[in-house]
């Protein structure tokens, strides 16, 4: 198997991690949270939207900045034989890839996952997530204000299950990376952040 090209890494939410996942989305602001839910979302709903995530059956992939913050999360919510995708992105980290690199995820778990479709649903006024859906091969259409993506997925093959392995232990190993430099940080005050052009 060729070389991954990742863009961001992204890992795998764990149960543990659901109050990190609210504290993402309770950081977007008020019309960032309409584009990402379709509607208004007060903090006491985006609470009770997380709690009640199913991690079991579904999957939540993120981006973690040096200090291990969310600063972009994907929910991959899985029905029957398809899974829809839900994506948020901070603004101050908008524009590197990290979006693309969620949805690709996605889209390799739901292949492996052997389901038969992943959809995108969102307002038509959401050109990000209308965007990053035609880019990665979502056909959709737009009515009464919202737009709605489909794409059919092929069968897993071992190249696709061991690309989400490898994705995940490459976001693994940087995750216990960052966890030492912070501890290290925590121990020599003094010491520089660890370098990083991206967060990941």
């Amino acid at each position: 198997m060729p070389a991954l090209a990742i863009a961001a890494l992204t890992r795998e939410l764990r149960a543990d991690e659901l109050p990190a996942l609210a504290t993402h989305l309770l950081a977007l602001d008020a019309e960032d949270r309409r584009l990402r839910f379709g509607s208004p979302m007060s903090d006491p709903r985006i609470v009770d939207y997380v709690r009640h995530i199913p991690l079991e059956h579904d999957a939540v992939f993120v981006v973690t900045d040096d200090e291990l913050a969310i600063v972009a999360a994907a929910h991959l919510a899985r029905s029957d034989e398809v899974a829809e995708i839900g994506l948020s992105v901070l603004r101050e980290v908008r524009g590197r890839g990290l979006g693309s690199a969620l949805f690709e995820r996605c889209i390799t778990r739901a292949r492996n996952w052997r389901l038969r479709a992943l959809f995108s649903a969102c307002l038509a006024e959401n050109e990000t997530m209308v965007y990053l859906s035609r880019k990665h091969g979502l056909s959709g259409h737009a009515a009464d204000g919202t737009a709605a993506g489909h794409l059919s997925l092929p069968a897993p093959t071992s190249s696709s299950m061991t690309e989400d392995l490898v994705r995940e232990q490459l976001a693994l190993f940087d995750l216990e990376h960052k966890k030492l430099w912070l501890a290290l940080r925590r121990r020599m005050p003094d010491m520089p952040p660890v370098a990083n052009d991206e967060p990941n």
